[in-house]
């Protein structure tokens, strides 16, 4: 999934993974078109959510908006401008 999400990426794009000592993670970090990061979750159950890690991680990067990733078919919010969203949606999240 991570390699689909890069090839929506215009070229040159920046991208990482993000991991802390302290176990904050992300699973995928872009930086949009007002070199403001991404966050991007993946999950493989068709009920998502994030732990306390993905959060920490969220606001030491000062993220304004993440997504999760997942099989569904509903969009929805998570929470501070966190969305969850399907496979099918992916290239919406490059586009915002």
């Amino acid at each position: 999934m991570i390699e689909q999400i890069v090839a929506l990426l215009p070229e040159n794009s920046e991208y990482y993974f993000y991991r802390t000592n302290a176990g904050a993670e992300i699973d995928f970090i872009f930086m949009d078109k007002n070199r403001q990061p991404v966050a991007v979750e993946i999950k493989y159950t068709l009920s998502p959510s994030v732990s306390k890690g993905f959060w920490n991680a969220y606001e030491d990067l000062s993220c304004t908006r993440g997504y999760i990733i997942y099989p569904g078919s509903e969009t929805y919010p998570i929470g501070k401008n966190v969305t969850a969203m399907p496979l099918d949606k992916l290239k919406t999240i490059v586009m915002a």
